[in-house]
Parts: structure tokens; C-alpha cells; sequence
């Protein structure tokens, strides 16, 4: 039990709160598409600006990080948001883990 308290007060232990992939990369910030299903969804619209996504339908999410630049676009990722979510357009968070999904 003790090792159970630990691990959620250490780790926090709970589930991401998005997956997706990264399809921009900034200084402090990464844009993730939250709702392509494969890598070759990805590769489809990996070149389309940020507008014209969500213009076909693409949920978008900008998370704030501290360290972006071990993140390339086209990875998959999980992540564990900070607070809540902005709902502007796209929707922004602060995220509190980013995982690459391998």
C-alpha cells in the first residue's frame, strides 16, 4: 500500500490525458492532432497549415513545455496535461509529461 502512495505522489500514476501526433514543434510549445489514427494519417497532412487542418476537422492542441526540442514532428505521443484545457481554437494546455509512444 505504502508503495502504492508513492508511486502516484512521485510519478502522479494516472492515465495521459491526450494521445496524438506532433505536428509542430516550437521553443516552448508543441502542436499535437489529437484525433489522426496511424503514421500514414500523419504523413497526409504533415505539410497542410495549422488553419486548413482544422478547417478538415483535425482537433488541435497546443501544450506548453519547458523542453521542446527532444520532440520531432510525426512522433506519437502521450501526454499528461497540467490544469485544464483552453478551449480557443486550437485548444491550449500546459502539459506536465510528454511520452513518446515507440
Amino acid at each position: 500500500m505504502l508503495l502504492l502512495i508513492m508511486c502516484y505522489l512521485i510519478t502522479g500514476c494516472s492515465d495521459p490525458s491526450i494521445e496524438g501526433y506532433i505536428v509542430r514543434v516550437e521553443d516552448d510549445r508543441v502542436l499535437v492532432a489529437k484525433n489522426l489514427n496511424s503514421n500514414e494519417d500523419y504523413l497526409k497532412i504533415k505539410d497542410i497549415p495549422a488553419d486548413e487542418m482544422k478547417m478538415n476537422g483535425l482537433s488541435l492542441i497546443y501544450l506548453g513545455y519547458r523542453d521542446t526540442s527532444r520532440f520531432k514532428e510525426g512522433q506519437k505521443v502521450e501526454v499528461w496535461v497540467d490544469g485544464g484545457i483552453n478551449d480557443s481554437s486550437p485548444q491550449q494546455a500546459a502539459a506536465k509529461k510528454i511520452e513518446v509512444i515507440e
